[in-house]
C-alpha cells in the first residue's frame, strides 16, 4: 500500500529537470590489505588521471590494475566506470557488476563500428544509483535500472532506462518487463513533445533458459516488450533501432 501511494503521489508531480553535478555520486571508496602497496600506487595514479581528465591516461593506468576493467569513454557522465575483482576487498556501490561491464563493453563497440547510426546525435550513458540518489520506478515496489542513455539530436532527446539483468526467475507479469509499456504512461504524463521515454532489459541469460520462453513467449514478442539477449550479437543494434 505504502508503494501504491508514493506512486500516486509522484506520478501527480513528475518533472523534466536538469541532472547537476550534485545528483551523481563520484567516489569511489576502496579498502586494501596494508600489503597491497603496488595497487595502492596504481589507484593513487588513476586517481590522479581522473583529475586531470585525461582519458588517454585513465586508460592506460587502469590497463596496469590487475584484476582491474576500466571503462574511459567521453560520453560517461562519470568517468571511468570500474569493475574489480579480487583485488579489492570494498568499493563504492557505482562499481560494475560483471553483465553490466559486459553491456558496456557491447554499447560502446556497437557504437565505434556504426558511427552512421547515431549520426548527427550526442549519447550520454549514466550508471543509475541505488534508492538514495538514483533515478527509480515505484509503480510496482521499486525498480531502478542500472544504466541511463540519452540520445539527444537537436531539441529532442530519447531516455534509456536500460537494465542487465538475469530472466531465469522473471515471468511474463514482472513489472521490470511491463515497465517497457508503463512508461510509456509517464512520458504522456509529462507532455514534453521533445521528449521520449524507454526501458529495456538485456540479459547474459539464455532464451531458452527463461521463464519467457516456457511462457511461450517467442523471440520477437520478447522484442516488442524491449527484453534483449546479450546471446544475441546483434542485441545492441536492435536496442538502437527500438530507441530511435
Amino acid at each position: 500500500l505504502m508503494d501504491a501511494e508514493r506512486a500516486e503521489w509522484e506520478n501527480e508531480r513528475l518533472v523534466v529537470a536538469d541532472i547537476g553535478s550534485e545528483d551523481v555520486d563520484r567516489e569511489y571508496r576502496f579498502e586494501l590489505e596494508t600489503d597491497q602497496v603496488a595497487l595502492k600506487t596504481d589507484l593513487e595514479l588513476l586517481a590522479a588521471a581522473i583529475r586531470k581528465g585525461n582519458l588517454a591516461e585513465i586508460d592506460l593506468v587502469g590497463k596496469k590494475i590487475s584484476g582491474a576493467t576500466v571503462v574511459a569513454w567521453e560520453n560517461l557522465l562519470y568517468v571511468p566506470l570500474l569493475q574489480l575483482k579480487e583485488s579489492v576487498l570494498r568499493l563504492s556501490k557505482l562499481a560494475l557488476h560483471e553483465s553490466e561491464l559486459h553491456f558496456v563493453q557491447d554499447l560502446l563497440k556497437f557504437i565505434k563500428s556504426k558511427p552512421e547510426i547515431i549520426k548527427d546525435a550526442h549519447l550520454y550513458l549514466l550508471r543509475n544509483e541505488t534508492k538514495t540518489k538514483g533515478i527509480g520506478f515505484f509503480d510496482r515496489g521499486g525498480f531502478y535500472p542500472d544504466f541511463l542513455l540519452w540520445i539527444v539530436r537537436g531539441d529532442k532527446q530519447t531516455v534509456c532506462f536500460i537494465d542487465p539483468h538475469g530472466m531465469r526467475n522473471e515471468s511474463p507479469t514482472s513489472p521490470k518487463i511491463q515497465l517497457s509499456k508503463e512508461i510509456k504512461t509517464h512520458e504522456i504524463r509529462l507532455k514534453d513533445g521533445n521528449l521520449r521515454l524507454e526501458s529495456f532489459i538485456v540479459t547474459e541469460t539464455p532464451y531458452l533458459q527463461t521463464r519467457l520462453a516456457d511462457a511461450g513467449w517467442t523471440k520477437k514478442e520478447c522484442d516488442q516488450s524491449h527484453v534483449l539477449f546479450m546471446e544475441e550479437g546483434n542485441y545492441a543494434a536492435k536496442l538502437f533501432s527500438l530507441a530511435l
